[in-house]
């Protein structure tokens, strides 16, 4: 009698034991598991946040070098003239591009017809040809980059078949920003 009433303490205390273990087990899992679940989300959250404001940022540069070139009584004479002294004394090397980090540099006049393009890989400083796809997608009559007003910057990303092209969209006025729109400047960056 005496050994199988210790037995049968044992065999309650081993199975009590037993479910407080899992009990345990179970509750700090969930707890565990829930906080590096919330602590995976915030990270993912934060990392989302830093590309956004890297993209945000360069996005706002693009657009700032964009506007320089448009808003250029040199760029404006160019488009209207085609005059090939612009190129050759701002154009013809890679510095421009290299300098700004871009991958294209397009100007438009307002019909739509390209005026100057050109392609690159400012990390090498390797001109490329500029691919039809690049062109089908900058082009002036796309919807994204349609200005509503003589004062709208445009600015986004396009994505190519190969890679995404962060792009800006500015007009080709005066220095001053007064007259007539002489076309498009569009620039790029990959």
């Amino acid at each position: 009698v005496a050994m199988t009433l210790q037995s049968k303490t044992l065999g309650i205390l081993v199975l009590t034991l037993g479910i407080s273990i899992l009990i345990l087990y179970f509750a700090l899992h969930i707890i565990v598991l829930g906080s590096f679940s919330d602590q995976e989300n915030d990270d993912a959250h934060q990392n989302i946040q830093r590309v956004r404001s890297a993209i945000d940022d360069d996005l706002t540069t693009l657009e700032g070098t964009a506007r320089d070139w448009s808003l250029w009584d040199d760029t404006y004479s160019y488009i209207a003239d085609k005059n090939d002294l612009y190129v050759q004394s701002n154009l013809s090397d890679t510095n421009s591009m290299v300098s700004n980090r871009l991958n294209l540099m397009l100007f438009a006049d307002t019909q739509g017809h390209v005026v100057f393009a050109k392609s690159m890989d400012y990390r090498s400083d390797k001109v490329e040809g500029t691919p039809a796809s690049i062109l089908s997608q900058v082009y002036l009559n796309r919807p994204m980059l349609r200005h509503s007003t003589a004062t709208s910057s445009i600015q986004g990303i396009i994505l190519l078949p190969s890679r995404a092209l962060l792009i800006a969209s500015e007009l080709i006025m005066h220095s001053s920003g007064d007259g007539a729109i002489d076309g498009t400047a569009r620039l790029g960056r990959s």
